[in-house]
């Protein structure tokens, strides 16, 4: 089978956006697509259009139907590929790249199957990952190797796979919305407990009255003159949603008396302060992952003195809908961006039930818990080898099976 960069075969077109101050590029008919817009392989219409004026007055292009848009940066690289076909002529942005097949030469439609068949392969190896925008390395898609059969061969393997692709979706889609309610179920249990009428009757103490809550170390202040040595650090990226990642952690430079003041011992709450929604109050416990390690600024640290209180069962309230509706009602908020300050979080008010209570409120989250994390990787794995299907098909469709 004769094997083409795609380089040779497509023309590549980048996309821009149109100003957002020049009132007179929006609302008009021509379709504008960006990375949220590709949840579907053909592409009829989006949210947002412009006119005219925008495709010859600013940086974005229109491309033809039969088009193909492939995402070329966005977060969601990181687990998925997304390629479209345009339905009709159209523009996009920057984030969005589109080919052109040459006329005579390449079929749009196989070559959506192709590359639909490659996405595992270019997120495994073609993909650059940044701290939480990843995109496609550069040249990657010019150099990629597509098989190129005779075009009436390309059209009757495109047929072929668009039914297959069908079932193939389906599948996907149905599994996919089983991993996302399993995920769900820790926090329906989280919020069974903390905002049940039980709980509205358990006694509450401010947070500060309950441990000392302590800001990090602020990068980039003067340290001329004074003795330091290089210690990691966490920062925002290390802390998630109940857990930690640690995969990159960085070092810093810092006094023995920060070090002193600000290093993480065991049982430790780390929360951080925001930014993005989804990063407010976001924590976890500290559980000496590392033997050295104090914290940055942005992140919060708790620890805790009052012996009638679990960290444990602290961290889980924290983390819940009613902690988090906390946070959301008390941040300081702009368009998108969300903080809280150590005022803020001293203020949390934690509710405290016997500490028999919480500890069999543990218990039952950690069996939980193991249990939703089987599923979890069960589905994951179940989507792993759906995903492999699309390639299996192409080669069984290039050996001319049926």
């Amino acid at each position: 089978m004769r094997q083409v960069s795609l380089g040779d075969v497509v023309d590549f077109i980048s996309g821009g956006t149109p100003s957002k101050d020049n009132d007179g590029f929006w609302h008009g008919t021509i379709p504008w697509v960006s990375p949220k817009d590709m949840k579907s392989e053909v592409i009829s219409s989006t949210r947002d259009w412009i006119t005219d004026v925008a495709v010859t007055e600013s940086a974005t292009k229109i491309v033809p139907a039969g088009s193909i848009l492939v995402v070329a940066r966005s977060g969601i690289l990181a687990h998925t590929f997304p390629v479209a076909m345009t339905a009709s002529p159209m523009a996009f942005n920057q984030d969005v790249k589109a080919l052109i097949p040459h006329r005579g030469l390449l079929s749009p439609d196989y070559l959506l199957r192709v590359l639909q068949a490659m996405g595992p392969d270019v997120i495994r190896d073609g993909v650059k990952k940044g701290a939480t925008v990843h995109s496609l390395r550069s040249g990657l898609l010019e150099g990629l190797r597509i098989p190129l059969p005779p075009l009436p061969e390309q059209r009757r393997i495109a047929a072929m796979l668009t039914e297959q692709m069908a079932a193939v979706n389906k599948a996907r889609a149905a599994v996919q919305a089983q991993l996302e309610a399993a995920r769900a179920l820790t926090g329906a249990y989280l919020r069974e407990v903390f905002e049940s009428e039980e709980a509205k009757r358990w006694p509450q103490r401010y947070l500060a009255d309950l441990g000392e809550v302590v800001a990090g170390v602020t990068l980039g202040r003067r340290l001329e003159g004074k003795i330091t040595h290089q210690v990691p650090y966490l920062r925002v990226a290390n802390v998630k949603d109940g857990h930690l990642d640690l995969n990159e952690v960085f070092d810093t430079e810092a006094t023995e008396t920060e070090i002193k003041k600000l290093q993480l011992a065991k049982w430790d709450l780390v929360l951080t302060e925001g930014g993005d929604l989804d990063k407010l109050g976001r924590g976890t416990l500290w559980r000496d992952e590392l033997p050295e390690c104090i914290h940055q600024n942005h992140i919060f640290r708790v620890r805790f003195t009052f012996p009638e209180l679990s960290p444990e069962f602290a961290a889980l309230q924290i983390g819940s809908t009613y902690g988090k509706a906390y946070f959301l009602r008390h941040a300081k908020q702009t368009t998108g961006i969300a903080t809280i300050n150590q005022k803020v979080l001293g203020a949390f008010p934690m509710m405290i039930p016997p500490l028999g209570q919480q500890r069999e409120i543990i218990a039952l989250f950690n069996h939980r818990s193991e249990a939703i994390h089987r599923l979890c990787w069960e589905l994951e794995h179940g989507l792993q080898a759906i995903d492999a299907l699309p390639a299996a098909l192409l080669s069984d469709a290039l050996q001319g099976g049926h």
